[in-house]
């Protein structure tokens, strides 16, 4: 497509058709924890497809286990079984849910809305976040022991282990689990890993620590803490490529604007891989998290606007770049800042055509000038409940916030959230990012556990958190909600020894919790 008609089409409502620019191996849509959860099962262990799943083949569930008919009636109705609350904002007479229990479950369950011709797969995003974090040559063990320990065993609660082999029982479709990992694209991982990781990278190390803990929980336990930690590390991980493409697109503006060389894979490793902790934060404990969703949906629609502009230019230019940027020409894998690197050293070569390209063109003095009149004149397009990053925003914001259910008796079922809403009856109240119990004992547990039997001070869980780009300011920590809430939860405990004042405390006994190999 040549630049003019790229350039034309985003100045009508068919913008954002063509893209071809950086680092988005998977677009996420509206999604909740317990389909994070449910679409892992179905792709690590049952290999179905996620259109495949009609929640209204939960009702018809007790008729195929006609021996315990009455107990599965109650089983799955009852909210002292597996039935999940319908939520606030839904049709009336909603499909019902199922909390994702066991494996089985998410044949029927674990989905949101009626069934249709296809829905995204959030197990493809599992998959390409552990590939970012690990690299393509680390993800298979992960992956293996993942499924292991997420499979029923002989060990697992009596309930668990009933409500498993039941259903396995009436299951029409053999289990087939993952196929293959061949076909992961453009993963934002890098080859060595600095003091500071980042989500993708913590998340893959957080993960081994919870795996670790199954054998000491019961499966409803376990799964909540499961569920808080692909909640934070699938969600922080696409706010961490939103930035990413920012700092791209910035980098691209200098080589273009000035005489400076193009910057090498260290510095841009530097700068993109690191820059998300307290310098440039993707959350902040405390505030409203939805503005700062927002920014780095608008900042990441603006970077991905100007890096099509520019490889359009170029291939107006007859210097096209051939591949998505960050993706190795010959599939081959390779750290992707030493691909970045080799793109930009080839804007560098090429930027006086780039520039004559974008001036006959488009009659804008820059690429940044062409950039910022179509945003300017576009203002939909940078509108994350209406432009390109509606379901990306979705996907975020009801992956961090605390489910709200139509029942009020039921407000306390979520408690693996990271935003919570303080005044529920307000539409527009601020939704500030304050973990909820599940989430903050997974996290204090991985952070101790990274550690090993050292302890671990308030100022390292600041650090810790760093990594998932949520700056922990001090008073918030120590004063704030979120330090009281570590406080009623006994995971903290004065010391006159401790650098930040305090201790954590591990909220499992040490001698019980074997080496998960961190």
């Amino acid at each position: 497509m040549p630049l003019q008609d790229f350039y034309d089409l985003l100045w009508t409502k068919e913008h954002g058709a063509y893209d071809k620019s950086i680092l988005r191996p998977v677009a996420p849509e509206y999604t909740t924890g317990e389909v994070l959860l449910g679409a892992t099962y179905r792709k690590l262990l049952l290999g179905q497809q996620e259109a495949n799943v009609d929640l209204n083949e939960i009702d018809t569930l007790p008729d195929k286990l006609a021996s315990q008919q009455q107990a599965w009636k109650s089983i799955l109705k009852s909210r002292e079984g597996l039935a999940s609350p319908s939520l606030s904002g839904q049709r009336s007479t909603p499909p019902p849910q199922l909390m994702p229990l066991v494996p089985e479950i998410a044949r029927y369950g674990c989905v949101l809305g009626g069934r249709p011709r296809s829905r995204w797969d959030p197990g493809n995003l599992l998959l390409s976040t552990l590939g970012s974090g690990l690299g393509p040559n680390g993800i298979e063990s992960i992956i293996e022991r993942l499924k292991e320990v997420l499979a029923i065993t002989d060990q697992e609660d009596v309930f668990a282990k009933f409500v498993e082999n039941s259903l396995d029982e009436i299951a029409d479709k053999p289990k087939k689990g993952l196929l293959s990992l061949d076909n992961l694209e453009a993963l934002a991982w890098r080859a060595s890993n600095d003091l500071i990781r980042t989500p993708a990278e913590q998340f893959s190390e957080d993960l081994n620590s919870i795996i670790g803990l199954k054998e000491h929980l019961t499966r409803r336990q376990w799964t909540v803490l499961l569920e808080a930690l692909l909640r934070i590390g699938l969600a922080t991980h696409m706010l961490w490529l939103c930035r990413a493409n920012k700092v791209v697109w910035h980098m691209v503006l200098k080589v273009l604007g000035s005489d400076a060389p193009a910057p090498d894979a260290l510095a841009i490793e530097k700068q993109c891989w690191e820059g998300h902790d307290n310098i440039d934060p993707l959350l902040e404990l405390g505030r409203d998290g939805i503005p700062f969703i927002k920014k780095r949906l608008q900042e990441f629609i603006q970077a991905r606007l100007g890096l099509n502009l520019l490889l359009h230019a170029l291939e107006d230019a007859d210097h096209s770049w051939p591949n998505p940027i960050g993706v190795s020409p010959d599939g081959s894998p390779q750290p992707a800042p030493e691909l970045i690197a080799a793109f930009l050293s080839h804007v560098e070569s090429h930027k006086s055509s780039i520039q004559q390209i974008v001036q006959q063109t488009l009659h804008e003095p820059s690429l940044r000038n062409a950039a910022q009149t179509i945003a300017d004149s576009n203002p939909r397009l940078l509108g994350s409940q209406s432009g390109p990053t509606k379901n990306l925003y979705e996907f975020l914001r009801y992956s961090l916030r605390q489910l709200q259910p139509m029942e009020s008796e039921m407000s306390s079922y979520d408690q693996s959230y990271v935003l919570y809403k303080k005044n529920r009856r307000q539409n527009n109240s601020p939704w500030p990012v304050q973990p909820g119990p599940a989430a903050l004992i997974m996290l204090v547990h991985s952070c101790c556990k990274s550690l090993g039997r050292v302890p671990a001070s308030i100022d390292y869980f600041r650090n810790y958190l760093a990594n998932y780009g949520i700056l922990a300011p001090a008073g918030e920590l120590q004063g704030g909600q979120t330090g009281r809430d570590l406080e009623r939860l006994g995971l903290v405990v004065d010391s006159p020894d401790a650098g930040g004042g305090r201790l954590l405390v591990y909220p499992f006994s040490r001698d019980q919790d074997k080496d998960t190999g961190l």
